[in-house]
């Protein structure tokens, strides 16, 4: 499933990064907004790599794997490898986004920021990090100066439970007075 596909036939908003600006842009009222040094809720747990396909003026084709580990057949010479994962900000981005993303510096500074969620105790308890954008790097490459960005855990939370409304049809979702206070989740 793609953020083109959710249960409900809408799609899940979407933020994305633009490595060769260095920028984030949330898409709002279909306009789309710049976003400076956002600070989310990464759900690390069930970040996937695809295949991923983006082409002018359509909705992306992305082909997730079931899991980080797991490959599937490139479905053709066009797709590359990306990754999709939710992010969660009310104050950032409105609430729940999906980020898919094939740039190569987007992809590596995620990748780092998967390895310290694995490697850190609280994943193992089942928190998410909370990551502050700090920035941006300038990387020089063959196609001229792209920007990785960069990274900071701030503090662990328990998974916020907007994550899991995407995975059922909105008339099944928690009823707003079963969601957890927006206290924790309006720091973000």
């Amino acid at each position: 499933m793609s953020l083109y596909d959710a249960p409900t036939g809408d799609f899940t908003p979407f933020v994305k990064y633009n490595a060769k600006a260095g920028r984030w842009y949330v898409k709002k009222d279909d306009q789309e907004e710049e976003v400076q040094n956002p600070v989310f809720v990464a759900d690390l747990k069930n970040a996937k790599k695809a295949w991923m396909w983006f082409m002018e003026g359509q909705a992306p084709d992305v082909k997730l794997f079931p899991d980080l580990k797991t490959a599937i057949p490139k479905p053709s010479e066009n797709h590359k490898m990306g990754i999709s994962i939710n992010l969660f900000s009310d104050a950032s981005f409105g609430g729940v986004v999906k980020l898919e993303s094939n740039s190569i510096n987007t992809c590596s500074a995620l990748g780092a920021l998967h390895a310290l969620y694995e490697a850190a105790p609280e994943s193992k308890e089942g928190k998410l990090p909370v990551v502050k954008v700090t920035g941006a790097e300038a990387i020089k490459g063959n196609y001229g100066t792209n920007y990785k960005p960069t990274f900071a855990i701030e503090k662990w939370v328990d998974r916020p439970a907007a994550f899991d409304a995407l995975a059922v049809p909105a008339e099944q979702a928690p009823a707003p007075e079963t969601v957890p206070a927006a206290s924790s989740a309006s720091e973000f």
